[in-house]
């Protein structure tokens, strides 16, 4: 009997003890960090073969030789592996890994997406919206450029033919001297961004006339004596017209609040601090491919490496200098000097003109557009007074009336406008 009564004392804290469902939490943690960091890796391997060069080759000759097999037969194995996992694992688990590792691009988009919208920050979304457009509007060039310093960077670290190294050093000059030409000229022309906005924003008021006319509404026909096909017409172009008008209106608010909150400033800095990396690898590597075409040209002490030649780029670039490596040749000493004048041109005309010119011509853009969208918001407003006899007020409180409205989007928007 005092046994029993001590079992039934013990199993409540057996089946209630707290350990288990930590432990189920912290497997399920650990589980999602392998996956994260297996996907991380498989297309990290994939971009960089595809790419950039046989990386998988060079390290296992450098370290297990004996595992060549395995590159060679490298899609076998991959089949074996994915074909051993399967089979262990439960077929939910399995394809949800596979598909997730599929789609890792899609699915790291979706996380920023989710967090951008998780902060409820208007400013931050604003500013992300800012970017990809300016990003994807200038595809073309911006590819083309990242390709070529790509290209010639590997050629300056793989390569050990002097034409062609020689070749990437003047080729890595003149793609530096392009990026800063454009650089420079985009600081006075319009931007991308607002280009765009203006293109839209004129169109506005047009598209609503022409795709949300109400024949019934313009010829004057009151609510009680349309058809069903008209009262569905007019309660259509009604909530859309007001839609249309809140949407705009909330816009040009959030931008007037993006305008004054500075948010730009932080694109300049990391406008700045892009070019400023992309100079300094890039002389880093002409420095490393003059090394290893004229070895001569910089005595160097200890081993030379990319990584020391980084150094030295960095300190050329704050006007110092490296004991290890010192520039002994022609072709040397006008790569430290075409360094030095882009340290200049970098920290002097470029941000001046970014902070200063750029700044100003930025704000006098965004106000145009926040005035375009208030002026696109106003006369969607005159079409709904003219199509409709009434105010937006009164077509909000007509909308309430109405069976299946879209009362929650319209005053969410209303809501956000202040």
């Amino acid at each position: 009997m005092e046994q029993s009564n001590s079992n039934q004392a013990v199993s409540p804290n057996v089946v209630g003890s707290p350990s288990q469902p930590a432990r189920a939490s912290t497997g399920k943690r650990v589980r999602g960090w392998v996956r994260e960091l297996l996907a991380i890796a498989i297309w990290f391997y994939a971009v960089v073969k595809v790419w950039v060069f046989d990386f998988d080759i060079l390290l296992v000759k450098r370290m297990a030789p004996s595992l060549m097999w395995v590159i060679e037969y490298k899609f076998f194995v991959a089949v074996g592996v994915t074909a051993t996992a399967l089979l262990i694992a439960r077929n939910v688990t399995a394809v949800g890994w596979v598909a997730y590792i599929l789609f890792y691009p899609f699915v790291v988009c979706g996380k920023v997406v989710y967090i951008i919208f998780k902060q409820r920050s208007w400013l931050l979304g604003l500013a992300c919206v800012n970017v990809a457009v300016s990003f994807f509007r200038s595809f073309k060039n911006n590819f083309l450029l990242g390709a070529g310093f790509a290209l010639c960077w590997v050629v300056a670290l793989v390569a050990h033919n002097r034409p062609v190294l020689l070749a990437s050093v003047f080729a890595l000059l003149l793609l530096l001297a392009v990026t800063y030409a454009r650089a420079f000229f985009m600081v006075f022309r319009p931007s991308n961004i607002f280009r765009l906005y203006q293109k839209v924003t004129k169109k506005i008021p047009g598209f609503v006339t022409k795709t949300l006319s109400d024949k019934a509404a313009d010829a004057g026909v009151s609510v009680p004596l349309m058809t069903t096909q008209q009262l569905q017409s007019y309660r259509n172009s009604l909530q859309t017209m007001v839609i249309w008008n809140r949407s705009l209106l909330l816009l040009s608010t959030k931008l007037e609040k993006y305008l004054k909150s500075g948010f730009n400033t932080v694109a300049y800095v990391l406008s700045v601090l892009f070019l400023t990396t992309l100079c300094l690898v890039s002389f880093a590597a002409m420095s490393y491919a003059v090394f290893k075409a004229e070895p001569g040209a910089f005595l160097v002490t200890g081993q030379p490496s990319f990584f020391l030649f980084l150094y030295h780029s960095v300190r050329t670039f704050v006007f110092g200098s490296v004991p290890e490596i010192t520039a002994a040749a022609s072709i040397s000493r006008v790569l430290v000097m075409s360094e030095l004048g882009f340290a200049v041109i970098t920290l002097t005309l470029l941000v001046t003109l970014l902070f200063s010119v750029k700044k100003e011509k930025y704000n006098h853009e965004l106000t145009e557009t926040i005035q375009d969208l208030k002026a696109a918001g106003k006369d969607v407003e005159g079409l709904i007074v003219k199509q409709y006899r009434m105010t937006t007020d009164e077509a909000i409180r007509e909308i309430e009336k109405m069976t299946n409205n879209a009362m929650n989007i319209i005053m969410w928007l209303t809501q956000n406008m202040h």
